[in-house]
């Protein structure tokens, strides 16, 4: 039989596990990610996400969802040199078609070299092969820059200022995809309206933290998060 004090102690315990558990808050409970996959440092990727967290992903308050990322962690994917923690929106189309993400995001860095991507359009061949990204979102010292693939032949992008000093500082960054035309808004401002007609590539969307760093951390706290195929 246990004595009061020892009963107490057990109370105390007991406690703390049921209050930790129902304190636990799951990305899944305020967005819809029945359509992502979450690809983590291992390389890992985890396809079920509902009532799953991780500590590169996780939410730490209500109605937002958090990557975390150490760039100095192993176990970067196959076509790259650099760690990552990102959603992958499951759903592939041709820049022929019609396609749209926004997202409200924060980002904090202490990464060096100070470069993270944020969002992105990456690329896929017909047989499901890896294929360059079109366009990336990045933050680079503190500043939110479009980086677009000039042709599907070579590495070169055009790079372009979106906005100066959004490090820790929430922004919301909407692309469309609409008949071979990318358009971008910053925080309800058109900042880029493209042609891309030339890249033939399927497509999908990314959002998540992805240094191009070896060293430091970064966080990217996501607030809102919408992404439709039509």
């Amino acid at each position: 039989m246990l004595s009061k004090k020892k009963f107490f102690i057990f109370f105390i315990l007991w406690g703390a596990v049921i209050f930790s558990s129902a304190s636990t808050l799951y990305p899944s409970e305020y967005f819809d990610l029945s359509n992502y996959k979450l690809q983590y440092p291992g390389p890992s990727e985890q396809t079920d996400l509902s009532n799953f967290t991780s500590q590169y992903f996780y939410s730490l308050k209500p109605k937002t969802m958090t990557f975390f990322i150490n760039a100095s962690s192993t176990g970067h994917t196959v076509n790259s040199d650099y760690v990552r923690s990102e959603l992958r929106h499951l759903s592939n189309w041709y820049v022929s078609e019609s396609a749209e993400i926004q997202a409200t995001l924060r980002v904090d860095s202490k990464l060096t070299p100070s470069k993270i991507t944020v969002m992105q359009i990456h690329g896929e061949t017909k047989t499901l092969a890896n294929a360059p990204p079109l366009l990336r979102i990045a933050v680079n010292n503190g500043s939110l820059y479009a980086f677009i693939k000039s042709s599907t032949s070579n590495s070169n992008s055009e790079k372009i200022l979106l906005e100066n000093d959004v490090n820790n500082n929430q922004f919301t960054c909407k692309i469309n995809i609409f008949k071979d035309i990318i358009s971008i808004w910053v925080n309800g401002e058109l900042c880029v309206q493209k042609k891309i007609s030339y890249w033939g590539y399927l497509n999908y969307f990314k959002v998540g933290a992805y240094p191009q760093a070896h060293e430091g951390w970064a966080k990217v706290t996501v607030y809102d998060l919408t992404a439709d195929v039509y």
